[in-house]
């Protein structure tokens, strides 16, 4: 199950309550990269993380490669990101 760090979760309920509706997190595949958008309610098959009271929803084609995933927030550029890495260290980094 993907995980989140405080950094992440931090950063999502910033975005969340910059909203004016009750929409989730959700982390769909658009072009090739992961983006953040927002949804209601899970599509069928979307997998769901329920930590601190926020549901994040995957979208299911990206569930099984974040399954092993740890999902951060850093600064790049001045700017907070939202950052995925495996839970082993190894290999990929998407910001």
């Amino acid at each position: 199950m993907l995980e989140l760090t405080p950094n992440a979760k931090q950063h999502l309920r910033a975005a969340r309550a910059r909203r004016d509706d009750d929409r989730n997190p959700k982390l769909v595949r658009r072009a090739g990269n992961v983006m953040l958008g927002f949804a209601l309610s899970p599509a069928p098959g979307d997998a769901v993380v329920r930590d601190s009271g926020m549901d994040v929803f995957v979208s299911k084609e990206l569930a099984p490669r974040l399954d092993a995933a740890i999902l951060d927030a850093q600064v790049r550029d001045g700017k907070r990101v939202l950052v995925l890495r495996r839970k082993d260290g190894l290999g990929w980094e998407e910001g």
